[in-house]
């Protein structure tokens, strides 16, 4: 017998039950399955064999399930369907109330199911009985008992419950009895403590009466009392019951008592009660304590009593400590000092004790705190900074303040009060994990939940708060929300090659933000020929809009936008620029089609048709330049001519002198 696992506690039942009876067997082995003596979807008769050994218990309409290894019998009545009925009859499994026509001249005359089946390509309707069983709301067996006199909340209930496991419309394979509905003796107990349990014991007081007893006790294990100190440390323990059995006792009455023995000789420091309601036993001995003798005056010591000291601290000018600890005790010739051991813990440590409290070998005293510069791999963060540069779709994006204000949870949303009253709402999941206090105050864009930044909500909520907000100019509220964003992208990819110590130049991928951040998309075109969804340069727009204005019509309204570095090159004004990248084309055809010109305003489409570029030299206007240098500078000229002639005459008189003098000789 296969019966479907009951699964749940179970739903409280009040009604009606419907049951359908239906035999099921399953066979283990496909080769007594091949050994069924009758066929499928065959009308059988009760107690026939199907299988060796195995007898139906009703008749019915014997299915078999070849995959599932199981035998279905389903009693009930077999009916042909008049062939001149076809049409007339709506195939519809289902109850038929009694009274009601089946089909034909036959009608039900109980509640019945029916259900349409087809052996050897002819229709026939099988009318299945229906088990009918009300489960009424009676009055349930019900006990209020105190069984606490002196507290009036404290109550027993005992009621009876009847729960269903199925499911509606489940399919039970059995072939024999199956339970539909069960009844529970319950108790219900208000306010019941932790630690007591109830008990149900059925008393036979004589042969026909039986009394139900309830009763409630708690129970003490003396071992959850004793500690692992005691195989430790050798301390023997004992227990001295201060009961009897069956004796009454009262709340919070003393049942036993734990006695210590301890096999050393030693003075007690402490008793101290821990956290955990634990009473701490500090027991110092004698070789704990070190005496050292100070050579001095009482008035000239320079430690008291219960100073802590460390090894070569001075105890009177002429005498220095040899031991680490505590200042003990102090008499005339000696300085008694209990044994210590000193930690040095650096400047922002996290101390996991008090001052004062007993600790045992091995206790965490405190949480030192390490500055160090956490190293990624490089190959895990170039993944991060192709999302970024691709400005790819976050999955599970924060959520981010709108604007600064006090922000709140309340009916499911979060709410964002800035200093003028205005209040944001903003509706997030429960899967959603919220970052801040209630009542805190958040800045702008900054994370209310947890998860990733998005660039692209980033960018959205700059402009809607410096549009909206601000009411600055629609092209300054763009510029500023670029400018941010931009900061916002160079340093997230900076940090994956920092955390690697590789340093880049910020303007190098500068060059690249800016690329992706110099569109916008129209989204109202005004009175311009531009269209919805268009992208155009952000300076494009503006001299757009600059014209619309001053011919008094209506300007263009935009938003700005970020665009991955594949995308802002497709998107590019040259098509020679974009179709040297990719999907060329697409590009060259698009170019084609729409008959677009390249002004060659770009480095890539003059490198690749071989011009010059456009920087230095290259640039258009250089050769109107007018050079300084080719024009004739007049007082330079004569100034050069007078030294140059000065120069000959010094130098033709000083060779005449030198002819004269060789004649004289």
């Amino acid at each position: 017998m296969l019966q479907k696992k009951r699964k749940g506690p179970g739903k409280l039942f009040s009604g009606t039950l419907y049951w359908i009876p239906e035999e099921t067997y399953r066979v283990e082995s496909s080769t007594r399955l091949e050994k069924l003596q009758t066929k499928n979807n065959t009308f059988i008769a009760k107690r026939t064999e199907i299988i060796p050994k195995i007898f139906t218990k009703s008749s019915g309409i014997l299915q078999v399930d070849v995959v599932g290894k199981e035998i279905s019998i389903k009693p009930g009545e077999l009916f042909k369907i008049n062939p001149a009925a076809y049409s007339s009859i709506e195939r519809i499994n289902g109850f038929v109330e009694p009274g009601k026509q089946i089909i034909n001249n036959i009608f039900a005359q109980k509640l019945t199911y029916i259900e349409f089946i087809e052996v050897n390509n002819i229709e026939y309707v099988l009318i299945r009985p229906v088990q009918k069983y009300k489960v009424a709301r009676e009055k349930e067996f019900f006990l209020n008992q105190n069984f606490f006199p002196h507290v009036q909340e404290q109550n027993f209930k005992i009621k009876t419950v009847k729960k269903i496991f199925l499911k509606n419309w489940e399919h039970i394979k059995s072939n024999g009895p199956v339970e539909l509905l069960n009844t529970f003796l319950t108790l219900d107990i208000k306010n019941n403590s932790s630690k007591l349990q109830s008990k149900f014991e059925i008393l036979q007081k004589n042969k026909d009466i039986y009394q139900l007893q309830v009763s409630q006790y708690e129970i003490l294990k003396i071992d959850d009392l004793i500690t692992n100190y005691s195989n430790i440390h050798n301390i023997k323990i004992a227990t001295r019951f201060l009961v009897n059995k069956n004796q009454y006792v009262t709340s919070s009455s003393t049942l036993a008592q734990l006695e210590i023995f301890f096999p050393i000789k030693g003075t007690l420091g402490a008793i101290k009660n821990s956290n955990a309601n634990v009473n701490e036993i500090l027991i110092l001995q004698d070789k704990d304590i070190r005496p050292v003798p100070h050579f001095s005056k009482l008035a000239e010591l320079k430690v008291k009593v219960g100073e802590l000291i460390r090894t070569g601290a001075q105890l009177s000018t002429s005498t220095k400590s040899e031991y680490s600890g505590q200042i003990y005790s102090i008499d005339k010739t000696n300085v008694y000092i209990r044994l210590g051991r000193p930690y040095l813990i650096s400047q922002g440590a996290i101390l996991e004790v008090e001052s004062g409290s007993l600790v045992q070998r091995l206790d965490k005293l405190a949480t030192l705190i390490y500055e160090k510069l956490k190293t990624v791999d490089i190959v895990q963060g170039l993944p991060k900074v192709e999302e970024i540069l691709e400005a790819r779709k976050i999955k599970n994006p924060c959520i981010l303040a709108p604007h600064e204000g006090y922000a709140n949870v309340r009916n499911s949303k979060i709410e964002v009060t800035n200093d003028k009253g205005y209040i944001t709402a903003i509706n997030f999941t429960q899967r959603d994990k919220i970052r801040f206090s209630n009542g805190s105050y958040v800045k702008l864009i900054e994370p209310l939940t947890d998860g990733p930044i998005s660039p692209h909500e980033k960018l959205d909520t700059l402009f809607n708060y410096y549009y909206y907000f601000e009411k600055l100019a629609i092209n300054e509220a763009c510029r500023q929300s670029f400018r941010e964003l931009q900061l916002f992208l160079v340093n997230e990819v900076q940090r994956t090659y920092l955390s690697q110590g590789v340093q880049i130049a910020d303007k190098h991928i500068e060059i690249i933000v800016k690329q992706m951040t110099s569109k916008v998309r129209i989204e109202d075109s005004g009175d311009t020929i531009l269209l919805p969804g268009e992208l155009l340069n952000l300076y494009q727009v503006e001299i757009i809009t600059k014209s619309s204005l001053a011919v008094n019509e209506q300007a263009p309204f935009y938003t700005p936008l970020l665009l991955g570095i594949t995308k802002a090159s497709l998107n590019s004004d040259s098509f020679i620029s974009a179709a040297s990248f990719q999907e060329t084309t697409r590009v060259l055809t698009e170019a084609a089609i729409e008959g677009k010109k390249d002004w060659l305003h770009g480095l890539k489409e003059n490198v690749i048709i071989g011009r010059l570029i456009p920087a230095g030299t290259g640039f258009k206007y250089y050769k109107d330049l007018e050079l300084q240098t080719n024009k004739p500078n007049n007082i330079i000229q004569t100034q050069t001519a007078n030294i140059k002639d000065t120069v000959l005459r010094s130098r033709f008189n000083q060779l005449i002198e030198k002819q004269k003098n060789m004649l004289d000789f």
